[in-house]
């Protein structure tokens, strides 16, 4: 019993096409979002209908196997849902598993066991909040079982049914209205939750507590139209109901055009307010709205909601690979062909598994005999014995840099201020004994080889390390959106400003970065400010009040660039720092692999963009005494491939140990010659 697929949608023996259709048109949403297609802004409302509608179906399932009288109807019901899921689960899992090993980045490869198991065992909501995986980043470090976590928050909440449903029911038969109230009662101590409890909007958007209002909301209207059966309705009940479901659609279609996702009231129980208009669109289906059964009965709504579960199984590792090989087609025929192939190859696996597993009573008689639940279940489960042996047996890639490890020990330095070191650069030149603090300033490259520069500096008479300010993904760029994947890239090339702007900023903590730089030389008594930027500089950028996308060799970004970076020159030396080393960047090479990995969402960058930005640090160098360059880029882009894949595995960055390599072979020469003449 799945929202995105289901067989239960009947009223009567009669299948309600309508709830077919709204099923179809989530879904429609679904894919609109992850396609960044940049209008659909609420991509959280087509998740409160799925929701909705599992606790619908599911109370309703539930019910009808108890009224028959059954005698096991829980473990008859949790038959059915396994039947229903697991065998397309499964393909869909062995589908993400098999693109992950063919295109997965590094880090999306040393999760797969951990993907692979929680997707199986129905935990990976879970998984991804304690292992701090942002719904909204997805699209920059993609994995392809990210979409997983929904089926996995259904599955928990279908396991509780003997708790809720179950003692609902019961209670219902002796007190409906008491019944009733219980689930209703349920739904709104957890709507409340983040009201209550403090959660960060991924622990709000993942959380089954949270998200169980929605799918509760849903089973109180499945007890609740049960309840209004006997009583029967009047025709203006009916038609009241009507058209509160159409007004409750026109509306829910409103929000997931309008209402941006990033909204903080959304994660403190904003979002399952929604439910509210979902039940009524359900209601309104159920009950027969004349108006809704034609908007949502047409036939290609009717077939998406058939198919709906095959389809959104596959439909993310799909994307993943057409965008992979085409991404460089323009952006809406990269689109097109995304959504055809998901859809398309969806309804085969619908078609030829998914529908001719289904139990015997709701499909048509073909003359064969019907399949048991055992003739299903084992055969699946095997096949979800032999994914995890693939997964365990495969021969896991040697892992790269550990970046949110090295930024909470980065944040976690403190180191004391210099005593002294009044001494001008000139007077250590000479000889001076007293020691200049050098610190290392930029994103994610100065991040991990700042962490390292102690074991360079350690052996150098004139150095001591100190803590400069680094954090991953910034640049000196801040104001506006860039470049995150290859589809935005192919998107700005096409100069389409359709995206969703807010999240394809930098990290918060880029945001004030002049300030910090100011609060470290201060702090740490910095002396020599080693300056590392430049891959996020030469990506694609839609600068604040502009009306399209750019790069530093247009004009526009690179006096914005120029300004930037002579601002950071005047915080550094204006709190203390003597001398300012801004080291060229290398192009983004191939990676140990042979090719780019995209790990960090940084495209390949053009010669011609890291030429301009390189061109700009020389230039202002050349205006001042104190600003040196090394041409630390060149160093790095002389290399050999397979000497540069083995220093910077990912194109990019280097692991903990090349970093000291670096420091020892490439970048400490360097930085001496400026230190020592």
């Amino acid at each position: 019993m799945n929202p995105i697929s289901d067989g239960g949608t009947r009223t009567n023996d009669a299948r309600n096409v309508a709830l077919d259709g709204l099923r179809g048109l989530a879904l429609i949403g679904m894919m609109a979002w992850h396609a960044q297609i940049g209008w659909v802004k609420g991509g959280f409302a087509r998740m409160t209908i799925f929701f909705v509608l599992a606790g619908f179906l599911a109370t309703r399932s539930y019910l009808g196997i108890r009224n028959r009288g059954g005698p096991r109807a829980f473990a008859t019901f949790w038959a059915r849902r396994a039947r229903r899921l697991l065998p397309v689960t499964v393909l869909g899992v062995a589908v993400a598993v098999m693109v992950t090993i063919a295109i997965g980045s590094n880090r999306a490869q040393q999760s797969l066991g951990g993907d692979t198991f929680s997707v199986l065992a129905n935990v990976s909501n879970w998984r991804f909040m304690i292992d701090d995986r942002s719904y909204g980043a997805m699209f920059e470090n993609p994995s392809a079982f990210q979409h997983f976590w929904s089926l996995s928050v259904e599955e928990q909440w279908f396991l509780a049914i003997p708790l809720v449903l179950g003692v609902a029911a019961w209670v219902g038969t002796r007190r409906e209205a008491l019944g009733r109230h219980v689930v209703a009662a349920a739904a709104i101590v957890l709507g409340l939750v983040p009201l209550v409890v403090s959660h960060t909007p991924d622990q709000a958007y993942f959380g089954t507590h949270v998200r169980g209002a929605e799918f509760l909301a849903g089973a109180w209207l499945a007890l609740w139209l049960a309840h209004r059966d006997h009583v029967g309705w009047s025709d203006g009940q009916r038609r009241t109901l009507a058209g509160a479901g159409v007004a409750s659609l026109v509306f829910l279609l409103a929000v997931m055009v309008l209402v941006d996702r990033n909204q903080p009231w959304l994660y403190r129980g904003g979002m399952g307010l929604f439910a509210i208009p979902a039940a009524l669109v359900v209601a309104a289906c159920v009950v027969g709205s004349p108006a809704l059964a034609r908007a949502l009965g047409i036939a290609p709504l009717r077939w998406l909601g058939l198919a709906a579960l095959s389809i959104y199984a596959l439909h993310w590792p799909i994307f993943q690979v057409v965008e992979h090989a085409a991404g460089s087609l323009p952006y809406p025929v990269l689109v097109i062909v995304q959504l055809a192939l998901a859809i398309g190859i969806g309804s085969l696996v619908h078609i030829l598994i998914e529908r001719p597993l289904l139990p015997a009573a709701r499909v048509r008689s073909s003359g064969r005999p019907a399949l048991t639940n055992r003739m299903v279940l084992i055969p699946a489960a095997g096949a979800m014995v032999l994914v995890l042996a693939v997964v365990v047996l495969r021969p896991t890639p040697a892992p790269t840099y550990d970046f949110e490890a090295a930024q909470r020990r980065a944040t976690a330095i403190v180191t004391p201020a210099a005593d002294g070191a009044d001494e001008d650069l000139a007077g250590t030149l000479a000889g001076s004994s007293d020691a200049l603090h050098l610190a290392v300033f930029g994103g994610s490259n100065a991040l991990v080889l700042g962490l390292e520069e102690a074991n360079w500096i350690d052996a150098h008479p004139d150095l001591r390390p100190a803590n400069g300010y680094a954090r991953l993904g910034c640049g000196l760029l801040t104001d506006g959106a860039r470049v995150s994947t290859a589809d935005i890239q192919a998107r700005a090339s096409a100069n389409d400003l359709d995206v969703d702007i807010d999240q394809l900023r930098p990290p918060v903590e880029c945001l004030d970065w002049p300030a910090e730089w100011s609060n470290a030389v201060s702090t740490n008594g910095v002396d020599v400010a080693l300056v590392m930027f430049g891959a996020w500089d030469t990506a694609d950028w839609l600068l604040d009040g502009d009306d399209r996308w750019r790069t530093i060799t247009d004009e526009v970004v690179a006096r914005v660039v120029d300004e930037r970076l002579r601002e950071g020159i005047d915080r550094l030396t204006g709190q203390g720092a003597r001398q300012v080393i801004l080291a060229t960047t290398p192009l983004i090479g191939p990676g140990e692999d042979g090719r780019v990995r995209e790990e960090r969402g940084v495209p390949q960058d053009q010669q011609d963009r890291t030429q301009r930005f390189n061109d700009l640090l020389r230039a202002v160098a050349a205006e001042r005494t104190d600003v040196s360059v090394i041409e630390y880029g060149e160093v790095i882009d002389a290399l050999d491939p397979e000497e540069s894949g083995r220093l910077l595995p990912d194109g990019v960055h280097p692991t903990a140990e090349s970093a000291g390599e670096i420091w020892q072979r490439h970048l400490g020469p360097l930085v001496d010659d400026v230190i020592v003449g």
